[in-house]
């Protein structure tokens, strides 16, 4: 297996959201997955110094996306729970 935080098109950014290969946001179970092949290499005892500064600039790319994309299923939901409510249940 590859390590996908090595892949040479990983990274590409607009803003908090990541792109895939395909210049398409990366997936949320994607990009999980890639932050914790990275949290396990960091936990290696033998993690080359150069090699962890790019890990941990790349882990805190991944988070950012991974919290923007959350806000973005946060805001769908609530619109969602919004329609749902009936206006005469409003107090």
């Amino acid at each position: 297996m590859t390590d996908p935080a090595a892949a040479p098109d990983a990274g590409l950014s607009t803003g908090d959201v990541l792109l895939d290969g395909d210049g398409q946001p990366l997936a949320y179970a994607a990009a999980a997955e890639e932050l914790e092949t990275i949290v396990a290499s960091i936990e290696s005892a033998d993690v080359d110094v150069d090699e962890l500064g790019r890990q941990v600039g790349r882990a805190s790319e991944l988070i950012r996306h991974c919290r923007a994309r959350l806000r973005e299923v946060q805001t769908e939901v609530d619109a969602v729970v919004d329609q749902l409510v009936d206006p005469q249940d409003a107090p």
